[in-house]
């Protein structure tokens, strides 16, 4: 398992991570649901993961509290 590029990447995630579409704040909600599947299906994507930390150091006087739990989630996927 390659935790920089997993196979198990959807392309989505993969035009989000590669592109100006990362500093989007709307990509959080895709990276958080992607950050979920590879909690469940026990895989670590650590570009994604990335991304989402840096727009929640952009985004962080918009994020809910359960969101932040997730960031402290995400910090250990990194």
């Amino acid at each position: 398992m390659n935790g920089e590029d997993p196979q198990e990447r959807p392309e989505q995630i993969r035009n989000i991570i590669s592109g100006l579409e990362r500093y989007n704040p709307q990509a959080a909600d895709i990276l958080e649901a992607y950050l979920t599947q590879q909690c469940e299906e026990k895989f670590t994507d650590c570009a994604s993961n990335r991304a989402l930390l840096k727009l929640y150091v952009l985004m962080r006087p918009l994020r809910t509290q359960f969101q932040l739990v997730l960031y402290d989630e995400s910090f250990l996927y990194a």
